[in-house]
């Protein structure tokens, strides 16, 4: 495990109010239709608060997210993501390589995480794969050797097809963690850093999502693997 690193000025991101989703000035109309195609016409407080965060800083800042369920959150980070790997470019990406990472704690999350994205993203051809356990080897290397943009994985499955050369990650922009005390409670705390550590570069971008994040474990692991990030509560 790598040493913790000293702390680089925060790079700054547009701290304007925000009071509809056109106001994100989000990268494609089609991924502003898709919202509200999908159902949301007013925006969620946790949407205010922490979309242009993740979303406006350059270089990407870390995240953290303070969220419990029934915020809208896994909406948050869906459109998050979807603007951040915006304009979808097959050329650089292609198949095996997915832009965006999402560790959940279940395999029924990790569906309808899946299902959320391409329902939102619909108008950008964006695909999303879950990557959970129970699959057979062949048939999880044949669909991880398709285009995938976004990865929606449970922890232990995920770390496996890294190692195992099933996943690349040498492309992503963006990794989201996702209730990440059930995560712990889960036991899957190794699996995480050692899916941070096979990541870990300069732009890549790390939200985690918690119910507490002032909680001790959850704490010590945002202080020792994050990079200086914003704290949304």
């Amino acid at each position: 495990m790598c040493k913790k690193q000293m702390q680089s000025p925060r790079p700054k991101y547009n701290m304007k109010q925000i009071e509809k989703y056109e106001d994100l000035e989000l990268a494609s109309l089609e991924l502003l239709r898709g919202i509200y195609e999908y159902g949301f016409t007013k925006l969620p407080d946790l949407h205010k608060k922490c979309i242009m965060p993740i979303i406006s800083s350059e270089p990407p800042i870390d995240v953290v997210v303070n969220a419990y369920c029934g915020t809208s959150k896994t909406a948050a980070y869906a459109i998050s993501i979807l603007n951040r790997i915006y304009p979808i470019d097959d050329s650089t990406y292609s198949k095996g390589c997915p832009q965006a990472l999402i560790l959940v704690s279940t395999r029924e999350l990790a569906k309808s995480v899946s299902y959320l994205i391409k329902s939102i993203g619909r108008g950008l051809n964006v695909s999303a794969f879950p990557l959970i356990g129970g699959t057979k080897t062949t048939e999880m290397i044949e669909n991880l050797n398709e285009i995938h943009h976004v990865i929606v994985g449970t922890p232990g499955t995920t770390w496996n097809a890294i190692v195992r050369g099933y996943l690349n990650v040498k492309y992503l922009k963006i990794l989201i963690i996702d209730e990440f005390e059930y995560i712990l409670d889960g036991g899957f705390k190794d699996c995480v850093e050692e899916i941070l550590n096979s990541v870990r570069k300069i732009n890549l971008q790390i939200c985690l999502f918690s119910q507490d994040f002032k909680e001790e474990r959850v704490m010590n692991f945002i202080e020792k693997e994050l990079r200086n990030p914003v704290k949304i509560v």
